[in-house]
């Protein structure tokens, strides 16, 4: 594809592209074959935005094992031996997907004009934080800057393959950013995209993220969107002809030359396409209700049906929001009983039968085994199936009245129901199984499916009384920000330095104090500080975990190359697949039927 360009004289050469020190990926199996198109399917606009999770290019990235860190971006850093002072050096001659060089600059406008703007982050980036004091970028020289912090941060490699990239294309933002462009011709383009403030267009000019895309955006990725697109359910993505990492051979990497992404209208409907063989790599999306089906037809449509262990600690996993604002449940989900009542109640063995033909473990919101700060104890706190216990804490709660229906009453003799919010529309059936325990218990409760990006906002409010969502081992939820699931109002009154929300109780002052700790440690210390937070969860049961060990199903047809048997699947460390290096899948055209 790029050759063609290049001898039509519409492509510089490729010594004229790559970088002097550019990133080498060695193929896991073997170097592969330039050339066609990757096609898999999502279920919403929003998940398009997987093609920039598959290589996210960030100044380090997470090694094999998703514990460490390697120089990827940058070629490689440093850190003082008091952990305060990151230094990170540039690859020399990396350039965006337009031919612009990517240089230093772009890092001092992305942390001067754009973090430490705050029109566009009226609150300060958590990324940048440790406690109450923030990191310092310092620009050293042309290709390296540091990351001083007033404290100890040995952790502040576990932020740097993040979503947040710390640099921006500085060329192309410019013209939307107030310090650089004059205020009529900035109003003229508020008029065009039709925002009202300068911060607005910026953000959405600069937007990668989230389903909304700007074409002309340059990016560092090995796959650039197109602007062609063959039908209103189809984005591609194109091959970015300047991206800065090659295979052992010094060939260009990524070597597939394009990727098709096709929204379908449902989990179901993308089941049956995987099932029937349509599709090259379907590493999203896939459902264990749907595994004897995909099992069955591997050989017919010459596909190799995938299970990669997962952080997950729990598959599915109910976040009980400890500041909910409902006034009869809210004070009810803040009695650690009445959440150990919740969680005796359920039958996870059942639900293992059900949903998972076995190939869970029943268990408790903790890390998974293939973490190093697994606990067994943690996984079987009070995740034993004992509705007579459940009864009796209930009882004890003062919860013995009841309505002509059998449902519990509040101590206050009022009618209450409980909802579990959910955007999973494929876990909506073992949810319901779970609101007929604790309808035997008589706690009424009913399953409400919710868009995403409303779950977000019900969430932030502490509106949402329990939401299910999976538990992934490197991130279990704190106190921090307003997003986390277990207490959103504490998250709020920390990232706000205590002007909005509500004063943590002294557990979750702990709990967010271990956090920080953790984020501050470099490997060792980070596992005792993991252990020590999920020793927490285990006494407190802030979440129920239902079944965990689940391992993520993929779909690789047989002529998609260097694909790993096994992968940890965590969208954590790695966004699923970055741990595998992607840029050098390739298709083998003999293969092909």
């Amino acid at each position: 594809m790029l050759g063609k360009m290049v001898a039509a004289g519409e492509l510089p050469p490729l010594g004229e592209r790559l970088p002097e020190e550019p990133l080498v990926i060695e193929p896991i199996d073997q170097p592969g074959i330039f050339g066609g198109t990757w096609h898999f399917d999502v279920i919403n606009r929003r998940d398009v935005n997987l093609v920039y999770h598959i290589v996210n290019p960030s100044f380090l990235r997470w090694d094999r094992d998703g514990i460490r860190t390697v120089p990827h971006l940058c070629r490689d850093y440093e850190v003082s031996p008091d952990g305060r002072v990151w230094t990170f050096y540039l690859r020399k001659g990396v350039k965006w997907s337009d031919g612009q060089p990517f240089s230093i600059e772009d890092v001092r406008f992305w942390y001067e004009d754009d973090a430490m703007n705050r029109d566009i982050n009226p609150t300060p980036l958590h990324e940048l934080r440790i406690g109450d004091v923030f990191g310092e970028f310092r620009i050293v020289d042309d290709h390296t800057f540091q990351v001083v912090f007033p404290d100890t941060n040995k952790g502040f490699y576990q932020r740097m393959p993040s979503i947040l990239l710390y640099y921006a294309p500085s060329h192309y933002l410019r013209q939307f950013h107030t310090s650089y462009t004059d205020s009529a011709d900035l109003e003229q383009r508020l008029d065009q995209v039709g925002v009202k403030k300068w911060s607005e267009l910026y953000k959405r000019m600069n937007r990668w993220y989230d389903g909304y895309f700007n074409p002309d955006l340059p990016t560092l990725r090995p796959w650039i969107l197109s602007k062609e697109r063959s039908s209103p359910n189809t984005y591609v993505f194109i091959r970015n002809p300047y991206y800065w990492a090659v295979d052992t051979d010094g060939r260009q990497l990524p070597y597939i030359d394009s990727i098709m992404v096709h929204i379908t209208s449902n989990e179901q409907v993308l089941a049956m396409k995987t099932i029937a063989g349509d599709f090259d790599f379907q590493w999203r999306r896939l459902d264990f209700k749907d595994y004897p089906l995909l099992k069955e037809n591997e050989e017919r449509h010459g596909y190799t049906l995938m299970t990669w262990p997962q952080d997950r600690g729990s598959d599915v996993t109910l976040y009980l929001d400890y500041t909910c604002t409902h006034p009869v449940v809210g004070p009810l989900l803040r009695e650690r009983r009445f959440r150990i009542a919740l969680s005796l109640a359920i039958n996870r063995e059942e639900l293992n039968l059900l949903f998972y033909k076995y190939i869970g473990v029943p268990r408790q919101a903790t890390a998974a085994e293939v973490t190093p700060f697994y606990r067994p104890e943690f996984a079987r706190a009070y995740a034993e199936y004992d509705p007579e216990a459940a009864n009796r804490l209930l009882d004890e709660l003062g919860l013995t009245q009841r309505d002509k229906n059998g449902f519990r009453l509040s101590p206050e003799g009022e009618q209450f129901f409980m909802f579990i919010e959910t955007s999973d529309l494929n876990k909506a059936d073992l949810l319901q199984i779970v609101c007929e325990y604790w309808k035997a218990v008589g706690i009424k409760v009913e399953v409400r499916i919710v868009e995403g990006s409303l779950l977000t906002s019900r969430t932030q409010s502490s509106e949402i009384m329990i939401q299910a969502r999976p538990l992934g081992s490197f991130n279990p939820p704190s106190a921090l920000t307003r997003s986390d699931y277990v207490a959103p109002l504490f998250g709020l009154w920390y990232s706000t330095l205590g002007q909005q929300g509500e004063e943590p109780t002294p557990e979750f002052k702990r709990l967010n104090w271990l956090e920080v700790q953790r984020q501050k440690s470099g490997v060792e210390d980070e596992i005792m500080y993991y252990v020590q937070i999920y020793e927490l969860y285990a006494e407190n049961i802030w979440a129920i975990g239902l079944v965990g060990e689940v391992p993520a199903l993929l779909a690789r047809k047989n002529y998609f190359m260097n694909v790993p048997e096994k992968s940890l699947y965590s969208y954590v460390r790695g966004r699923r697949l970055q741990l595998t290096l992607p840029e050098q899948f390739w298709i083998d055209p003999t293969r092909k039927n």
